[in-house]
């Protein structure tokens, strides 16, 4: 028996506790409208390291759209022989559900013909995982060689798991099932055609895991009857080697007849075909995957009600029940599986990386929710995995959710606070990493799980560090500080940078006609993102008078009646010279005053 861990491990992804979701599989299933999404998917042939590509084709989305179609070479599931799986990596209980089509290549007129070469199937598949990782020869070679020689580190007789395919099987030209569970290498299986609309390309597939205890169910048709297969263990069958980890997803697999001489030849043979089969053969399939739904079992069901359940499979016959037994006939397992076990999935959005300043004083991100079942409500919960910046330091927020209620698909602005300081620290980034922790949905194909937010410095800080390559020295720091001691405070040779002190620049006070006319007034270059830059003048040094203003990188503001402002034309650089109106006064001050913002 095996525990719940309360993780789910998804290879090159995210693992959060299950305390945080509702169902935490649903973001590993698909339903194959992104090409991106082919990359989620492991080949078990490179997992194990076997070198020769267990499919000629497969792709997502792109031959043909919203499916996942995979068209196998020549191999197949037997004992030691091995053939394709494409796989998500699941801890614990689950239902995995799929609908496919089965599509022949003998006929390139019409593919909807059934695949004539026999054990042509393609289906859904639980497999234990192996410690092989370099299966094949090294060096390479296409000679035979033993198990376990020549740089190998296969280890013979350590296959397990159990699927359920569609397809044609052991009579070539009819449209049969195959259920097969193999134990250490040891496989037995059974097929027919019970239960099956010989008219129908498509099939839906349904495999359950509670404990140590699996069932496998099908039907044949959008609106037929699901069929309980079998269960395992059972009296005739191995149950597999399983751990609390499975490889669950789609196998395709064709042409027995090519393969079949090379499980007649013992374990040496089967290794050698895994890694060097011959070229050619007659593979017949070409599998088209709908999509591949991962969900956790209903609370109210468990391994009791699996083992109760009434199956198709009769052992003194070794083949399906005709008619076989449908789910309806186990009361304590049908309210939670089949349909009711397949939700569809709706989609969440999220962007990849949003950028913004301490001196915003808040993030927004916009997340979305579209497809399918948006007439049930959905939470979609967050966290702020830190990075440079840090959660409760640069962001007040830690976690939270977002909601939709019921109907609700319109997109929802999360909004975090920014925290801002007067430290000069360059770029900041956190990560925040969404699931959805109730609701039916999944963060959508192609969109990540996690949020990049880049903070940037307010832009005095930001001109600090970049002035000292990220290093500024004790006393460089502070908008009053002095550096070069020339008289500038750091907040105004910001302020007048191109035209500041410390560049070789100057503030002027003109008092006498240019060539134009007057020119009475202030003439500099301001710079004013992050700051207020106010023009003033005073006849008595004691009370001062605003005259125009300009902040945060907008427009001038005049704010005396009669101010001018005489800027450079856009584009172009220079000065701007701010005269004040006309006085009677004798005397006349002016002055520039430089607020952070």
């Amino acid at each position: 028996m095996f525990f719940r861990t309360g993780l789910i491990h998804v290879t090159g992804g995210l693992c959060l506790p299950m305390a945080l979701l509702a169902d935490d599989l649903m973001p590993l299933g698909d339903e194959f409208n992104d090409a991106t999404t082919f990359a989620q998917w492991q080949d078990l042939g490179v997992v194990e390291g076997w070198v020769t590509p267990s499919y000629e084709e497969a792709d997502i989305d792109t031959t043909t759209a919203g499916r996942f179609r995979i068209q196998p070479g020549a191999l197949t599931w037997f004992a030691h022989l091995r053939g394709l799986l494409m796989f998500k990596e699941v801890d614990g209980d689950f239902v995995a559900t799929t609908r496919l089509r089965v599509l022949s290549r003998h006929n390139p007129g019409d593919p909807t013909e059934v695949p004539n070469r026999s054990f042509s199937l393609t289906g859904i598949f639980a497999h234990q995982p192996r410690t092989i990782v370099s299966a094949a020869p090294t060096p390479y070679t296409t000679d035979p060689v033993l198990p376990g020689t020549n740089g190998s580190d296969y280890v013979a007789n350590t296959e397990n798991y159990i699927f359920l395919s569609y397809g044609s099987a052991g009579n070539p030209g009819t449209r049969q099932f195959e259920i097969k569970a193999t134990r250490n290498s040891n496989s037995l299986l059974y097929f027919d055609s019970n239960g099956i609309d010989q008219n129908e390309t498509e099939v839906w597939l349904q495999m359950v895991r509670i404990g140590d205890t699996v069932v496998c169910l099908r039907k044949h048709s959008q609106g037929g009857n699901w069929i309980v297969e079998n269960r395992y263990p059972n009296a005739d069958h191995p149950f597999p080697d399983f751990g609390t980890t499975l490889q669950v997803g789609i196998t395709a697999y064709t042409d027995w007849p090519t393969a079949s001489p090379y499980n007649s030849g013992g374990l040496n043979s089967s290794f050698h075909f895994n890694y060097a089969p011959p070229a050619g053969g007659n593979p017949d399939l070409v599998s088209e995957v709908d999509y591949f739904r991962f969900q956790r079992p209903d609370a109210s069901i468990d391994e009791a009600d699996l083992q109760a359940m009434s199956v198709s499979y009769d052992p003194a016959t070794n083949v399906s029940a005709n008619p076989p037994v449908l789910l309806s006939a186990s009361p304590g397992a049908s309210p939670y599986l089949g349909d009711n076990a397949n939700v569809e999935l709706g989609l969440v959005g999220a962007p990849a990386s949003i950028s913004v300043n301490e001196l915003d004083g808040t993030a927004t991100i916009t997340l979305t929710r579209s497809g399918a079942n948006t007439d049930e409500a959905m939470t979609l919960a967050y966290t702020v995995v830190s990075d440079t910046a840090a959660a409760g330091i640069d962001v007040s927020a830690v976690s939270g959710t977002v909601e939709w209620a019921a109907s609700d698909s319109l997109s929802k602005d999360l909004v975090l606070p920014l925290i801002a300081d007067d430290l000069p620290e360059g770029e900041e980034r956190l990560e925040l990493a969404f699931e959805v922790s109730s609701g039916p949905a999944m963060v959508g194909p192609g969109v990540p799980m996690l949020t990049e937010l880049v903070i940037g410095d307010h832009p005095f800080e930001a001109w600090i560090w970049n002035l000292y390559a990220g290093s500024p020295p004790p006393g460089s720091t502070g908008v009053g500080d002095d550096p070069d001691g020339n008289g500038f405070g750091q907040l105004f040779e910001y302020a007048l940078e191109p035209g500041s002190a410390l560049l070789g620049g100057q503030l002027t006070a003109l008092d006498a006609p240019g060539a134009g006319g007057a020119a009475h007034g202030l003439r500099f270059a301001p710079r004013s993102e992050g700051i207020r830059l106010t023009v003033q003048r005073s006849t008595d040094l004691d009370q001062w008078d605003d005259l125009a203003r300009i902040e945060d990188g907008g427009d001038w503001q005049i704010l005396e009646p009669g101010t001018t402002i005489d800027e450079p034309a856009e584009g172009v650089s220079g000065t701007t010279l701010v005269s004040p109106p006309a006085t009677s006064e004798p005397v006349e001050f002016l002055r520039l005053m430089a607020e952070k913002l």
